[in-house]
């Protein structure tokens, strides 16, 4: 819900289920989110092509836990990206324009003066994984968090000369080390326990899943089924910006290769196409 005439947005409860559950807020959220959206914020300085949503405020009722996450909210800021281009949630990339049917990734191709072909395609992936997907990993090394960057969650600024902003939203679903954030942060506390991770190794996961095989994973579907286009080479793209993000000289540096990369993979992740090829 918009605040009309402020720079604020209120996430509410609303007893309607829009994806896999009920729309709720629970307490430990309203807590937790405000808190971690303002530790979060170092990272822009080195990675200005993604930001965390900032949360000021979060209000919840001290009630039985049921009742409660149908009152709490989060205030988050609205978010505001670069001065150029257009500014969108990532799911809507891979959905048609009813202005003009097409599909938008695909007039964001056209406006680009290069138009549907293998070259801007893979130029696209390119840029788009490597502005998403560097800084998401040094999150991972750096704090040990794991942000819920699925298409929902994410939002892009697309500008001139495929130059790309990102904003993640909604810290709920994130997955923590608490070993490796408590380093960086040693007085942070989290009260939502299910944000803590069983091990790093679930943190990786949780990226895996989210980025790779929702947003990535779209984006190839989608260009896969053009002409000249594979869906190996789009995924080989992917899978040398991933190795390329993990820094050797910090944490968890093996165990990101090993889950990303490894034989146990699970599904197609980085290196496992649907012909069973290994990148």
């Amino acid at each position: 819900m918009e605040l009309v005439h402020k720079p604020f947005h209120i996430k509410l409860p609303i007893n309607v289920q829009a994806t896999s559950a009920v729309r709720t807020v629970s307490p430990v959220t309203t807590v937790d989110g405000p808190k971690l959206s303002y530790e979060l914020q170092d990272m822009l300085d080195i990675y200005p092509q993604l930001q965390v949503s900032m949360e000021p405020y979060g209000i919840h009722a001290k009630t039985d836990p049921d009742i409660a996450r149908h009152l709490g909210c989060i205030v988050r800021y609205q978010p505001v990206l670069a001065d150029n281009g257009t500014t969108l949630v990532t799911a809507s990339l891979v959905n048609k324009n009813p202005v003009d049917n097409s599909v938008i990734v695909d007039s964001y191709l056209d406006w680009l003066g290069e138009g549907l072909t293998v070259t801007s395609i893979e130029k696209f992936m390119k840029y788009y994984a490597k502005s998403l997907i560097e800084p998401l990993i040094a999150y991972i090394q750096d704090y040990g968090i794991a942000l819920e960057a699925h298409m929902q969650n994410t939002i892009v600024n697309l500008g001139p000369d495929y130059q790309m902003k990102f904003i993640v939203r909604d810290l709920g679903g994130s997955r923590i080390d608490l070993a490796t954030l408590q380093r960086i942060k040693p007085g942070i506390d989290i009260t939502n326990t299910s944000l803590i991770a069983e091990n790093i190794e679930a943190v990786i996961a949780k990226f895996q899943h989210a980025v790779i095989q929702n947003q990535i994973a779209e984006f190839i579907h989608h260009f896969s089924n053009y002409e000249q286009v594979e869906e190996e080479n789009l995924y080989s793209i992917v899978s040398d910006i991933v190795y390329a993000a993990i820094d050797p000289n910090k944490a968890h540096a093996q165990v990101l290769k090993e889950v990303l990369f490894g034989k146990n993979n699970n599904g197609k992740i980085i290196t496992t196409y649907e012909n069973g090829e290994q990148g």
